[in-house]
């Protein structure tokens, strides 16, 4: 869950979506071909259910993020780049972290663009990221550590409609992280996604020729909410 100690933040991202300079177009699939850089804040949650080696299986492992991407042009229509940022996340129904407050970080590799289908009306949104994310937390007689490699693909049909982008498509997630917990239980435990595919929908506002907010819904194997504010140069 995203904490109150993110709210400031949060407050301060709009900023991003004010003028910075002007760009050489004002479609949206466009921008991925006409600029050199973006820079993506976004903020969010993910709830999965997982499976462990011990047999169990939580229907709510839980990951709340707060991540930066800074993506640069290498190929038409296509960017690519670095992620950081910070993590919370658990197995809720786990007794190892009983009592914890997860937190940790977050850094992977991303790519993705829009690719013309139909003029600029419609397009193809493809793209996904290779991440690492690592979770600590401890009461007086337990520590536990999550952490976890994760493997995302994304593949939809944009329509774009003046200022405005609605994109609805599929989800493919692979996740392979280890539970190790030390004190009153002593273990380590390998876990993975229990279903991979999911289905999304994502809205998106150019809020003037640079700027973009949007959220973005997932559901399935996963059900997620994204909030992000991106800026293209």
């Amino acid at each position: 869950m995203i904490r109150a100690w993110l709210l400031p933040i949060v407050c301060l991202l709009p900023l991003l979506a004010q003028p910075a300079i002007a760009q050489r177009s004002s479609s949206y699939s466009s921008r991925y071909d006409t600029s050199v850089a973006m820079v993506d804040l976004r903020f969010g949650q993910e709830n999965t259910d997982v499976r462990f080696s011990d047999g169990d299986t939580v229907t709510d492992f839980e990951n709340g993020f707060l991540l930066v991407d800074i993506l640069g042009e290498f190929v038409p229509h296509t960017l690519g780049g670095g992620r950081f940022g910070w993590s919370t996340g658990s197995g809720n129904d786990r007794d190892a972290t009983q009592g914890m407050n997860m937190r940790g970080y977050t850094l992977g590799v991303v790519i993705g663009g829009q690719y013309p289908l139909a003029g600029e009306n419609v397009s193809l949104l493809a793209g996904g990221h290779v991440q690492f994310t690592d979770t600590f937390g401890d009461t007086e007689r337990q520590e536990t550590d999550y952490s976890w490699w994760s493997l995302l693909t994304r593949l939809g049909v944009t329509l774009h409609v003046k200022r405005v982008s609605l994109t609805g498509g599929a989800t493919y997630r692979y996740i392979d992280g280890k539970e190790r917990t030390r004190g009153d239980i002593d273990r380590t435990t390998s876990f993975t996604i229990d279903r991979r595919d999911s289905a999304f929908i994502e809205l998106d506002l150019n809020s003037d020729p640079g700027g973009h907010v949007g959220v973005s819904l997932e559901g399935g194997g996963t059900n997620a909410w994204h909030f992000y504010f991106r800026r293209f140069f």
